[in-house]
This record gives C-alpha cells, structure tokens and sequence, in this order.
C-alpha cells in the first residue's frame, strides 16, 4: 500500500521545516547577491560615459537618457508580462516622486555639480557618505538596529572608499561649494534607499523601478538642451547604441537588482554593501583605461570588502 505524501506525511513536514528554517537566508543571500552586482554594473559606467561625453553629449544629457530609455523599457516590459504590476494608487506616487526626483535627479545634480568645482575623488566619497545618511535614517525611521558589526562596517566601507579614491592625496582640490554639493549628493543618494523601502512594501521592485524612472524622466527635462542633444546624436548616429547600453547596463539592470535587494535586508546593510562601486569603478580604470592601482586603493579594496564580509558573516549576529 502506498504510503501517503499529504500534509502529514514526515516528507511534507521535513519540505515545510527547509522552506521556514532556509528560505529567509536563501532570500537574505540572493539579496546580498543582487546589490553586489547591481553595484558592480554601476561601477563600469565610466566606460560608457567617457565615451559618450567625447562625442559630445553633456553629462545631465546622459542622465536624462539613461532615464528616459529605463522608463519606457521597463513600462512596455510590464506591460507586456504583467500589467497588474502598472497599477498604483495616486497617493503612493509620493514615493516615486522621493527615488525619481529627490533621489536620482536630485543627487546627480549634485554630484555633477560636486565633479565640476572639486576632483573626481572627492566627489566619489562624498557620495559614499550616502550609506552614514541611509543608517541613521533607518535606524529613526524604521527601528533598524544599530548593531557593533554594521557600526564596524559602516567605518570599514568609508575609510575603504577614500582609500580608493585617493581623496588623501596632497594634490587633491578642496573647497567649500565642491564640499557642500558633495554632501547633499551623498544624502540624495541614500534616499532612495529610504523611499524605496517604503514603496516596497506595496509595491514589487519592477514596479518601483520602473515609476522611479518616471518620475526621474520628468524631473530632469528642465536640464535638458534638445537642440544640442539632437545635433549631437544627428552627427554621430552610433552614438544611438551607446547610449541605450548606458540605460540597459547602468540603469535597467542594476536598479532592479538593488531594488530587489533593498526588499529583502535592511536598508542600511543594503548601503554599505552597495559601497563595492567605487572598487569596481577603480577595477575598471586599470583594466580599460590603463590607470595606476596605488597601494592605499588595494588596502582600500580590502577594506571594503571586509565591510561586506562582515555584515554578511553566519556568524554575524544582529543583536550585537
């Protein structure tokens, strides 16, 4: 007689004992995953930038393509597979307006503005004070613990990033309006961490995702020359395809991932994880385009994987 394989039966109980023991740490490490590698897609946007400024477009000009392309993508994919995920009530739309406006566009104002009055390193970490922001915020807002390991990691990650970056060197450009929009970029960044948290928890991440860019799409028209945007593309009509890799490499892909990861381990974590970006952006200098790894970015590449490490060690114990 054959033995029953119904709701009692020890192989059902032994499947349902994996999947509650198990699949919280299947769903944390897949996170983890994403953001690693959505960070990793960020890091490499310098080969398409510098690429793109050399024939001619302006950076606010990639910003608001890289937008606009990742907008429509998404929206005709969603509808295309599911169009229950298009739906969202009006009064949610204040959290795309908070990852759209006062996120992307926002921090890549600042960012761009930082670039323009101080060096390129001390832009970059200044942006990476985005995971300080995203901590402290989430600790008030959402009761996120502020353990010793994420305080140990948060340290590890930033010391790590100006390592990096090479913000220490005696050459490097200092003044108080670089510093200033630096900063605000950092606190635009790590915004979208915290109104994307929020809009998680109604809405899927593709869903996110895609009114994120959006509103972003929206948001950044006032910085856009269409005239000169049209001649440029009109004289080098290759550029088509650069810029849709932009959009694709640099926009689609990384943002669904960190949005996904975002939805399945804190905010703060998710930051400092997220801190890989600028050694995957040293990584790139060196193998594309030939630029020299000093000795303070390997200790600071260390560093910041062991920032990563340590947030997502077994042993890691979260009441610490």
């Amino acid at each position: 007689m054959r033995k029953s394989c119904g709701e009692n039966s020890p192989l059902e109980k032994l499947r349902i004992f994996v999947i509650i023991n198990n699949g919280d740490v299947i769903l944390k490490k897949s996170a983890v995953i994403s953001i690693i590698l959505a960070a990793s897609f960020w890091g490499i946007i310098s080969i398409f930038v510098r690429h793109l400024t050399a024939l001619g477009y302006t950076s606010m000009e990639l910003v608001s393509v890289r937008a606009l392309i990742t907008a429509v993508s998404l929206i005709i994919f969603i509808a295309a597979t599911n169009r229950e995920l298009l739906k969202v009530k009006l009064k949610d739309c204040r959290y795309f307006i908070g990852t759209g406006i006062l996120s992307f566009v926002f921090f890549n104002f600042c960012y761009l503005n930082a670039i323009n009055t101080v060096s390129v390193s001390v832009a970059a970490i200044l942006l990476y004070t985005s995971p300080i922001f995203v901590t402290v915020m989430s600790a008030m807002l959402f009761k996120e613990k502020f353990t010793k390991i994420k305080v140990v990691a948060l340290i590890l990650a930033f010391l790590g990033c100006i390592l990096v970056t090479g913000v220490l060197s005696p050459t490097t450009v200092l003044n108080a309006k670089g510093l200033i929009f630096g900063v605000l970029s950092g606190f635009g960044y790590a915004l979208y961490s915290i109104f994307g948290r929020y809009a998680l928890n109604k809405y899927s991440s593709l869903t996110v995702t895609a009114y994120t860019f959006v509103f972003a799409s929206i948001g950044v028209l006032p910085f856009i020359s269409f005239p000169h945007f049209y001649s440029v593309a009109a004289k080098n009509p290759i550029s088509v395809f650069w810029l849709v890799a932009l959009a694709i490499v640099t926009g689609i892909i990384p943002y669904v991932l960190y949005t996904y990861g975002l939805s399945h381990i804190e905010s703060g974590k998710a930051s400092i994880i997220a801190c890989i970006e600028p050694v995957v952006a040293t990584l790139t200098g060196i193998i594309v385009f030939n630029e020299l790894l000093s000795i303070g970015s390997i200790i600071g590449i260390v560093l910041v994987m062991t920032a990563v490490i340590l947030l997502n060690a077994k042993t890691a114990d979260t009441s610490k």
